[in-house]
């Protein structure tokens, strides 16, 4: 077993056709990610990449699917920075859609490393996903252990 991940193909054409050519569906309606070719696709499911031992390889999978529009990061530039937030906040990714990510923390961040962390999602013209904006979400990483994400 890979790295399970909520996926959301929705209607973006880009993330749809990824979706699509990639992702597998069993006959128990378990979904995941080898690479192959799909029998049926189904936006918004949890699909497990088999062959990627950490989640901000999924980058590495969507290749030129995600990102690099208006001012959204590209995909190899999100690989850098989601594998730099694993290795100094034990961020991993537990959602994606072709404008929004979700992140989840192993171990409760201190008020300078939300700080540190709010900072670089800003300097990444990301937004808060949630109503109360970058305030709000300091509340959900420190309660939640969680961040989103999405770019416009």
């Amino acid at each position: 077993m890979g790295k399970i991940i909520n996926m959301n193909a929705s209607d973006e054409p880009a993330m749809f056709q990824f979706f699509k050519q990639f992702v597998h569906q069993t006959e128990n309606y378990d979904f995941y990610c080898d690479g192959e070719s799909v029998k049926h696709s189904n936006p918004s499911v949890k699909v497990d990449f088999q062959n990627i031992s950490h989640t901000y390889e999924i980058f590495l999978l969507l290749g030129n699917y995600w990102g690099g529009w208006n001012s959204t990061p590209t995909s190899n530039e999100m690989y850098a920075v989601a594998k730099e937030w694993e290795n100094r906040f034990g961020a991993e990714i537990i959602e994606i859609s072709y404008d929004s990510i979700g992140f989840r923390f192993d171990r409760a961040l201190t008020d300078p490393e939300i700080d540190s962390l709010i900072n670089e999602c800003k300097g990444l013209y990301a937004d808060a996903n949630c109503r109360g904006g970058y305030e709000e979400m300091k509340k959900i990483i420190k309660d939640k252990s969680e961040l989103y994400l999405w770019w416009d």
